[in-house]
């Protein structure tokens, strides 16, 4: 039986480094509970993928996290491998691939309106395309989806403007590749985001405001 496989790429919660651009309007701990209430969504939703046939993954962006709201029996574990994000993401679909996985598929955790259904179709399109895109409305997208090792994707590449998913669909019309896309979903980013997500936002004290450092979505 083929096997397809799921990865979460997430960042562990530490104040400071998720969530940077909010945490600049309303700091570092209201940040991190924002990223923890995201993180419970994009559980929740990947749990309800109940297929058989899909494996999942949980990629950290700094150390393997054994108690979460990710069970150890039912996700593998890793460590996100590379110095940018290109490099983590090329590096976890080559490893996917390479174990045998057919389809693979990856996610972020940074939008509250990705649903299992977004999941489901997109392995359903790549039994006819190379690649599926689950667009963002910021430019960049929420979903990726492969069945082969595409380098070009990401070698070189950078993340968090406006034109990285023109810059990917560059690339695979260069390649001339076949893709899909799914429905265009708005990622949670900044305070405008929170807002439009309906998230209620309590402020701390101006000390601790603007004080968190630089931060490389997915995507």
């Amino acid at each position: 039986m083929q096997k397809n496989y799921l990865m979460v790429f997430v960042k562990n919660l530490l104040p400071g480094t998720v969530k940077t651009r909010i945490a600049k309007d309303i700091g570092m701990d209201a940040a991190l509970e924002v990223y923890k209430e995201l993180l419970n969504y994009t559980a929740e939703v990947v749990d309800k993928i109940e297929d058989e046939k899909i494996d999942k993954g949980i990629y950290y962006n700094q150390y393997v996290e054994l108690y979460d709201d990710w069970d150890s029996e039912k996700y593998q574990k890793h460590v996100q491998e590379g110095n940018t994000l290109g490099e983590k993401m090329l590096n976890a679909f080559t490893g996917a691939i390479e174990r045998g996985y057919s389809k693979v598929v990856i996610i972020g955790s940074d939008t509250l309106e990705i649903e299992p259904e977004h999941i489901k179709q997109a392995y359903e399109a790549l039994d006819k395309h190379d690649v599926v895109f689950g667009p963002a409305e910021d430019g960049g997208y929420y979903l990726l989806g492969l069945n082969n090792i595409f380098p070009a994707l990401f070698e070189d590449k950078e993340y968090s403007h406006e034109h990285v998913l023109n810059e990917a669909l560059d690339e695979v019309e260069k390649w001339g590749m076949s893709f899909h896309m799914l429905d265009k979903l708005h990622d949670v980013d900044t305070m405008e985001d929170l807002k439009r997500a309906g998230y209620e936002v309590i402020y701390e004290e101006d000390d601790d405001l603007g004080e968190a450092g630089g931060e490389e979505d997915f995507v």
